[in-house]
């Protein structure tokens, strides 16, 4: 009886400190888990972009396109036969929101600006680093090109005021941008560094994208396409950086309907 009860509380300890494990794995930084899916995403991304470009070439499909809303499609993989791509979101206004009774002389008392603080921004294109709203605030980290799709963004976050009309929320924030190939692996090793959080107004579409393109997979069904509501690998990806960085805030569009 000594012996089982011995061993029962060691089995309730082992079980213990388990559970205490991976509660701690979702309070602090797995900076290992980090690297690690960083380096795995990063090789993962070229290669797919690759590939899926070669194959919309060759079935006249779009590699990228700038749509009449002014939102771009870019394919950026192919998985099983199917292409995966992404589209630019979010044109909705920042007024709304009363953000200005957060700041100095708003009735909250907060006086809050945004300094100190560094967002990050993902997009179609980096944020134009010749535009006055960020002069001084804004670092580029991939290279990329400016769009004006990422600069308009970027303007709703992080915009200084030098026109009133488009001050920003955060306008005294400063700004890292990137584009969106490859966004894993640079959203790991971002969070593995210490940032906070970061904007992503792009996603996957579904369904019919303008008149000229179709998403569905008609062998399946001719006039649903199954990605809506569906749990991909795009979203256990980005959950499994939202697991290993739990400070880290991951702000996604959801669209412009």
């Amino acid at each position: 009886m000594r012996t089982g009860s011995w061993l029962a509380r060691a089995a309730v300890g082992m079980l213990l400190l388990m559970v205490a494990s991976l509660v701690r794995a979702q309070e602090e930084t797995n900076v290992p888990a980090l690297l690690s899916l960083a380096a795995r995403a990063s090789l993962r991304a070229a290669v797919e972009k690759q590939q899926a470009e070669e194959w919309a070439r060759q079935r006249g499909m779009p590699v990228r396109r700038k749509l009449p809303n002014g939102a771009i499609l870019e394919i950026i993989a192919l998985r099983d036969g199917v292409p995966i791509y992404v589209i630019t979101k979010g044109y909705e206004a920042a007024d709304s929101l009363s953000v200005d009774e957060l700041w100095p002389g708003g009735s909250t008392g907060l006086n809050l600006t945004g300094a100190g603080i560094t967002l990050g921004v993902w997009d179609v294109g980096s944020v134009d680093p010749g535009h006055p709203e960020f002069r001084g605030r804004l670092r580029i980290r991939d290279g990329s090109e400016p769009e004006d799709h990422g600069t308009h963004v970027a303007g709703i976050m992080a915009a200084a005021g030098v026109n009133p009309a488009a001050k920003g929320m955060a306008y005294a924030a400063t700004v890292n941008s990137w584009d969106y190939v490859g966004d894993v692996a640079e959203m790991a090793d971002a969070a593995r560094a210490g940032l906070l959080i970061s904007n992503h107004s792009y996603g996957p579409p579904a369904g019919w994208v303008g008149d000229f393109l179709w998403l569905g997979d008609t062998r399946i069904s001719q006039n649903e396409d199954w990605q809506f509501g569906f749990y991909s690998d795009w979203d256990r990806t980005w959950d499994e950086i939202a697991y290993n960085a739990p400070f880290y805030t991951i702000c996604v569009a959801l669209g412009n309907d």
